[in-house]
């Protein structure tokens, strides 16, 4: 995941981190600190293996443990990608008591009951459908949650559908200041209603959707929270999604009337035109823009696309970080336009990433 340069969340998560310390891997002796709520257990790692076993213990008991749980700030659900809960059954159809889909359901169940975890991490997960819908209730009423991560996870229309009804529930909406969900397959209409629970999260200071499909339906209602008065939104990933001109053009709109967001990244964004360069150029021309760091790395930008965002940058005096590596779509010729155009005594830039491109040393 790409960096971005926010000082004051980057050491409020650091904060947060220290506070938490490393996970410890849930086993027996980890389950019995649980039950007896002990406070110097506040992180713990749960992972399913292919066999289906979740580090050997209880799985009914471990997600019990964690619901009751008032000290636990950090939970990781580490998910074999090899691990199906269809599994459940024999040859003949017939349900498996005790199967990995019943163990599953029974630790969701567990973990749909606790309110003090902050930190909620999951990562590849084909299961998420049923975690989902089970624990949703730890979604809609646990206040402490600060940052959810979901990463190669699968979230359907049906799944995320339910996961925006969620977050729409969820009663105190000011604790959640991160969100992360990357490439899990989040697109279409659902695209859209997702981002649209989030609206009114007002203390949410980063969204991260990189490697999705939220295409125009997703970047209508980004364009919605970007114009939102009241959004501290200060960082938007959205880096390898279905982004062409049209989309560029409605965050363009939407980030002329934003002043909170200081970090971008539209990497891996193929599909767009010079046209809609030319659009997102707008923003940087604009005296009033907040972005300090802008993250364009391998995407379509070719000679004339780049010579428009340099232009842009003559007069601009906030962006402090470009990252333009792997743009091999631009020559030589392309990069010396570029450099002619952003290069005035007001630029801010303090660190310009141009790796992996081809540039001529008299260009620079």
């Amino acid at each position: 995941m790409e960096n971005f340069d926010n000082q004051d969340h980057s050491a409020m998560m650091e904060e947060e981190s220290d506070e938490i310390g490393k996970s410890s891997e849930l086993t027996e002796e980890i389950m019995i600190q649980l039950k007896r709520n002990d406070p110097n257990v506040k992180s713990i790692l749960v992972c399913w293996k292919e066999n289906g076993y979740i580090n050997s213990v209880d799985w009914e008991a471990g997600g019990g443990c964690i619901g009751d749980n008032s000290h636990l700030k950090k939970l990781e659900l580490k998910i074999s990608e090899n691990f199906y809960l269809e599994e459940d059954e024999d040859e003949d159809g017939h349900q498996i008591e005790g199967g990995a889909k019943e163990r599953f359901e029974a630790f969701c169940k567990g973990l749909a009951r606790n309110r003090s975890i902050k930190i909620l991490d999951i990562s590849m997960c084909n299961s998420t459908p049923m975690l989902i819908e089970i624990v949703a209730p730890f979604f809609e009423h646990n206040s402490n949650l600060s940052h959810l991560i979901m990463d190669s996870c699968t979230l359907d229309s049906e799944t995320t559908r339910m996961l925006a009804l969620a977050l729409s529930n969820r009663l105190k909406k000011c604790s959640l200041r991160k969100v992360e969900l990357i490439g899990c397959a989040i697109g279409g209409q659902e695209s859209g209603k997702l981002i649209a629970s989030l609206n009114d999260y007002d203390n949410l200071v980063e969204l991260c959707l990189g490697a999705n499909e939220v295409g125009l339906s997703g970047c209508i209602e980004l364009g919605n929270l970007l114009r939102n008065p009241n959004s501290r939104l200060n960082e938007l990933r959205i880096d390898d999604n279905n982004i062409d001109d049209e989309c560029i053009a409605v965050l363009a709109n939407a980030l002329q009337l934003n002043n909170n967001l200081k970090a971008i990244s539209l990497s891996h964004s193929l599909s767009v035109t010079v046209a809609g360069w030319r659009s997102f150029s707008a923003v940087l021309r604009d005296p009033n823009c907040t972005l300090e760091a802008l993250y364009l790395s391998e995407t379509s930008l070719d000679d004339d696309a780049a010579s428009e965002i340099g232009s842009a940058l003559t007069d601009n005096s906030k962006l402090k970080i470009l990252d333009l590596r792997c743009n091999d779509m631009i020559s030589p010729e392309g990069w010396s336009r570029f450099f002619e155009r952003s290069l005035s005594p007001v630029s801010a830039l303090e660190d310009i990433n141009l790796s992996e491109n081809e540039i001529d040393a008299e260009a620079v």
